[in-house]
């Protein structure tokens, strides 16, 4: 079995939605919640990054080291508190991630020759549905330091895998996140109409 823990990054600041996401409630549940009981099915540790004081259910809240510098920082933040190989990361707003989709990852982490596993949907590559590798801690911490904050950065200095997913399940964007009022709106319209 590989040494992977669970990431979700929820440290965002939600301002084009005007309220924090990932407590909207989904499906009898919080955004936040569901997606830490999809990879609680997958993975024995879980880790909130950016919601250091709070309290969930089988997962643990870590405060961002560095704010505002986007996912990197919970990435960053990740690697330097937690100890493990791999890392299996999932945002907080995309309510149709399930673990069946994070396991197709997650099981190609045993390959040895990859840094990162990442996910590729139609519209292109998802570097916030992946499992990086602690090897790549270092060059991301240049980067950091450099100012380079977009974790695309990285791949070109790295060995990656694109797992390409076909996201239409039941009609349903795997992919699909939440970040305006319409996007939830949407969200819960899809689920009432299946």
């Amino acid at each position: 079995m590989i040494d992977c823990v669970g990431i979700i990054l929820a440290g965002g600041k939600s301002r084009r939605m005007g309220k924090d996401k990932s407590l909207l409630e989904f499906e009898g549940k919080t955004l936040l919640q569901r997606i830490i009981d999809e990879q609680n099915m997958l993975l024995n540790k879980v880790f909130v990054i950016g919601k250091g004081t709070d309290n969930f259910e089988n997962a643990t809240g870590v405060y961002d080291q560095v704010e505002n510098i986007g996912p990197i920082g919970g990435l960053f933040t990740a690697m330097s508190e937690i100890k493990a190989d791999w890392y299996l990361i999932s945002p907080c707003d995309m309510p149709f991630l399930n673990h069946t989709d994070l396991k197709v990852i997650l099981d190609e982490c045993i390959e040895e020759e990859y840094d990162a596993i990442i996910a590729e949907s139609e519209k292109g590559i998802e570097p916030l549905v992946a499992a990086y590798s602690s090897k790549i801690f270092p060059l991301m911490k240049k980067n950091i330091e450099k100012e380079n904050y977009a974790i695309r950065a990285l791949f070109k200095q790295i060995k990656k895998r694109f797992m390409k997913f076909n996201e239409q399940i039941f009609e349903k964007d795997i992919f699909f996140n939440i970040n305006y009022p319409d996007d939830y709106k949407n969200a819960l319209q899809i689920i009432n109409d299946n």
